[in-house]
């Protein structure tokens, strides 16, 4: 687990490449800070930009940050320039690392799981991260698609990759695989043209639901033997994006179920 930042480590430490090696990621703006300083991740070091450190939105993210033992740090603008990875300098920025958990399988099997198998577009990851938190289900990546550090996904997720057992990270698709079929969890995999229709499969308890990248879909060995399901559209539309399949399954697996 990286330890906390110390002004001295500025800003070679956190430079894009350097922090993602060592397991870091930057979030900036004033919302996502605030999030993260609220989720389980660890906070490394707040980074307070010279125009506003005196805010009363700084002194907020401040109060909470010392409350946590969060280090406090203000670089200059010329390294504030140099972290961010948007054209504009951010003004606010948290360090912070995911829980060694997050790279484990559940302990516990959650009864709602969404696998992104593959899934390497940090936008739809994250915006289908933060569609399966709305519908209580949990998050596994998978497939080498998106890294958990990357700041778009989790820019993307609104702050809900910071929260207590919202998402997690393995490499294999194939131990994933092996962990729903062990459980006896039901799996769904959805498919662009193929596969049941997805408003006739019932209304089931426990399901583990499968979405693949859009370039080569699911792991064809990993899901061998795993039932299928289909989203209906008009003749002519060849797919769907992954992101809004992927919500629209998640709505029709769980809105009988919603409050």
């Amino acid at each position: 687990m990286p330890e906390p930042l110390k002004s001295s480590d500025l800003p070679d430490a956190l430079l894009p490449a350097k922090r993602r090696a060592d397991g870091i990621a930057l979030i900036e703006g004033y919302r996502h800070v605030g999030a993260a300083l609220q989720g389980v991740w660890k906070p490394l070091g707040l980074l307070l930009g010279p125009t506003f450190k005196a805010t009363n939105e700084a002194l907020e993210l401040v109060n909470i940050a010392v409350k946590i033992n969060c280090p406090l740090l203000y670089p200059p603008e010329r390294i504030m320039r140099r972290l961010g990875d948007v054209d504009t300098s951010p003004q606010v920025a948290l360090a912070l690392a995911p829980p060694p958990t997050t790279r484990e399988l559940p302990t516990v099997m959650p009864d709602r799981l969404l696998i992104l198998d593959g899934v390497s577009d940090p936008g739809n990851a994250g915006t289908l991260l933060r569609t399966a938190r709305a519908f209580g289900a949990t998050v596994i990546l998978c497939g080498g698609g998106v890294s958990l550090l990357n700041e778009k996904f989790l820019r993307a997720s609104a702050g809900t990759a910071f929260g207590e057992g919202a998402v997690y990270s393995l490499l294999s698709t194939a131990e994933v695989s092996a962990y729903l079929k062990s459980h006896q969890h039901p799996t769904l995999v959805l498919e662009a043209d193929r596969g049941e229709d997805l408003r006739k499969i019932g209304e089931p308890k426990r399901w583990a639901l499968v979405v693949g990248s859009e370039a080569r879909g699911p792991d064809v060995a990993a899901w061998s033997g795993v039932r299928r399901i289909r989203i209906p559209m008009s003749v002519g539309v060849e797919s769907l994006n992954a992101a809004v399949s992927g919500a629209l399954a998640l709505y029709e697996l769980s809105r009988n179920e919603l409050p």
